[in-house]
């Protein structure tokens, strides 16, 4: 069986796999290695994003260092923009991640995080001498997809703004191809269309097993903690400020609350919802295992640590108050849908 288990993973390894550091490894920032968060859109990603730049005061390679046409800069240099420290390139876009790559990102050792949602694309910024190091926090796909439909419909601010799904119910949105299609399986895979198969779900598994310190919306202040551990940021969350700070984005100042109707199991977008993402669904619960494992394994739980302690009942109500934001509210924060 092992046998059987190295050859499908040798035949199915991607060519940027060795670009990540394992995950059980120490992160090692005098070796080159840089922290890499994976943004997942209204997963939660916007409050650590901000919470590295507003209250850590992190460098960060995000779509943010690019604005006030610091993409017309010809050397990679530290900006501030909203008081918030960045180098000055763009990893939301593949023209963006390019120029980051021309300018040497990783190598420089001038970034404290880089930030994307484009998972292999984003890989080319890194190499075997400075490895990315990669975290992210994730949300059940099916919460994710309904949050997503109500943010697109009205954030006529996005790129990604779609004013159409306005006059959509969110039946009509989950019948429809404006929907995500397992997105977290596809992006790991690089296998944005056609059909996925349980060997491109086996893949993302080991993805996430191997490669990625995991995050969960749903633990969200532990999972802050465990990146602070992990990457070495405890000094600075000891800083005065800082856990007041954090405490604000985690707990109840978040950016833009999205109020919105909650769509209940026994719906039919519910049901529609699901078999759209059955493969997501299923990384989702595997993340969570990994969550569970990880902090025995790295050592990383933390519920019972002095450094923080607080209360993080979750609502039941009819309503769902989404805690992402990531409404760009005249370049403030380093917030998008993605």
């Amino acid at each position: 069986m092992q046998v059987l288990i190295f050859i499908w993973y040798q035949h199915y390894r991607p060519i940027f796999f060795d670009k990540f550091g394992d995950i059980t490894e120490p992160f090692k920032k005098k070796a080159g290695e840089v922290p890499f968060f994976w943004h997942i859109s209204r997963s939660g990603g916007s409050t650590i994003k901000d919470i590295m730049g507003g209250c850590l005061n992190l460098v960060k390679a995000s779509q943010v260092g690019s604005q006030e046409n610091h993409d017309q800069d010809g050397v990679l240099r530290v900006v501030r923009i909203a008081g918030a420290k960045y180098l000055n390139v763009d990893t939301s876009t593949i023209e963006g991640i390019e120029r980051a790559k021309s300018f040497g990102v990783a190598e420089s050792g001038k970034a404290d995080v880089v930030v994307s949602h484009r998972f292999v694309a984003a890989s080319d910024l890194f190499s075997l001498r400075n490895r990315a190091k990669l975290f992210t926090i994730m949300r059940d796909p099916i919460e994710r997809s309904v949050s997503l439909f109500y943010y697109l419909a009205k954030a006529d601010w996005e790129k990604t703004h779609d004013s159409g799904l306005s006059v959509y119910e969110i039946d009509d949105y989950a019948k429809s191809d404006k929907i995500e299609n397992n997105w977290m399986v596809r992006s790991l895979v690089n296998k944005m269309e056609g059909y996925l198969n349980m060997d491109d779900l086996a893949l993302a598994k080991e993805i996430l097993r191997k490669k990625f310190l995991i995050g969960l919306l749903s633990e969200k202040h532990e999972s802050m903690k465990r990146f602070e551990i992990f990457f070495g940021w405890t000094s600075l969350a000891l800083k005065p400020g800082v856990a007041d700070c954090e405490e604000r984005l985690l707990s109840w100042g978040w950016s833009n609350k999205n109020k919105h109707p909650k769509v209940e199991p026994d719906s039919k977008a519910y049901k529609l919802i699901k078999s759209k993402n059955e493969l997501d669904i299923q990384l989702y619960e595997y993340a969570k295992q990994l969550f569970d494992v990880q902090g025995e394994e790295l050592k990383l739980n933390i519920k019972t640590n002095i450094l923080y302690s607080t209360d993080t009942t979750t609502t039941t109500s009819a309503v769902a108050e989404d805690n992402e934001g990531e409404i760009i509210n005249n370049h403030e924060t380093d917030s998008s849908n993605r």
